[in-house]
């Protein structure tokens, strides 16, 4: 069943590529100056319309419901939040149909409050987030909820004051060839029932984990880097996660810690040089607390040197020792599902 995930997951970066534009291509673009209100333009435009922004510094907080197109200079164009506990960028999908936003080369900064992230998008929404930078917001990055859904590619979220990204509710994101940098809390955090699929992505330096999922979350994660995080990924309550060609390295505290009923598979990663031990369970002889592991683990052919060794985990490759399959050539598993 992990192994089907990792397929699904390429199957669906494989489609973010083909992007619809819809409307757009048949209306005239509409162009916004410095000086001038992009949410005017915004009001204004058609749906599926265009809108170009040019360089300079929009001082605004923006709310779209329907699908558009907003094209900006990379690393020259910048958004603005204005108002506190309120998005810089909203998106909000009617409940009886399906609105798809495209922003391209923009900086989204400058969040307020704890309701004031940098995008937030919810309802039935889907946006498609391409050479955008996303800093500097005092709760959030990005914060997706309820059925919503975000492809970003070649983009960064970077320096927010909580986490980067937040998926909550049924929530869908894939994130390929982008980073996920220095934010205060988690790179990533995922709740309830979300969907996260990441690909050739780097998620390093945050001040808490890299990747941390709880409750029914679902993560696929694909030829990407969790470097410098407290943890590299940190997995409970019934979550769910595949990891295949990664690396996990240099985490303050460890690589992977497992807890409650969750369910990983490992192939062919390298886990290393990491604080505490490169895989754990919470279980005893490995925590102290009476912790009751009633999950599932499987891999193979993993790199996960032991203290001493060459790029050795400070405590050790794994605990229990019962992961050391996870090291082999042919694999195996740890179950301790009840029948």
């Amino acid at each position: 069943m992990l192994r089907k995930q990792a397929a699904t997951a390429m199957a669906i970066l494989a489609g973010v590529a083909l992007v619809v534009w819809g409307a757009g291509d048949s209306v005239w673009p509409i162009n916004v100056e410095p000086g001038e209100s992009i949410q005017e333009a915004i009001d204004a435009a058609p749906e599926g319309g265009v809108v170009y922004l040019g360089e300079g510094c929009w001082v605004e907080n923006l709310d779209v419901d329907k699908s558009l197109t907003l094209v900006g200079v990379a690393g020259n164009t910048t958004i603005q939040g204005a108002e506190e506990d309120v998005p810089v960028f909203r998106v909000s999908g009617p409940d009886d149909r399906t609105i798809t936003v495209h922003l391209v080369g923009l900086t989204i900064t400058g969040g307020v409050g704890w309701d004031g992230p940098g995008l937030f998008a919810c309802g039935g929404a889907k946006v498609i987030v391409s050479d955008v930078c996303i800093t500097g917001n005092e709760k959030y990055g990005i914060h997706l909820r309820g059925t919503s859904q975000a492809a970003i590619a070649h983009s960064t979220v970077l320096r927010n004051g909580s986490t980067g990204l937040h998926l909550s509710d049924d929530a869908a994101a894939t994130v390929s060839h982008s980073a996920i940098l220095e934010n205060t809390g988690n790179g990533i955090s995922a709740e309830s029932t979300p969907r996260l699929v990441l690909v050739d992505s780097t998620i390093a330096r945050n001040g808490q984990y890299g990747i941390y999922t709880r409750l029914s979350a679902q993560a696929v994660i694909v030829g990407s880097t969790m470097e410098g995080n407290k943890y590299g990924i940190v997995l409970t309550h019934s979550s769910r996660a595949t990891v295949v060609r990664s690396t996990l390295r240099a985490n303050e505290y460890g690589g992977v810690l497992l807890g409650d009923s969750v369910m990983l598979m490992l192939e062919g990663n390298g886990i290393l040089q990491n604080g505490g031990y490169g895989v754990k369970v919470n279980m005893p002889p490995c925590t102290e607390n009476a912790a009751i592991f009633a999950g599932y683990v499987a891999g193979a052919a993993n790199d996960i040197p032991e203290s001493g060794e060459a790029g050795g985990n400070r405590l050790g490759g794994w605990c229990p020792g019962d992961l050391a399959f996870l090291t082999s050539v042919d694999g195996g598993e740890l179950d301790q599902r009840e029948p």
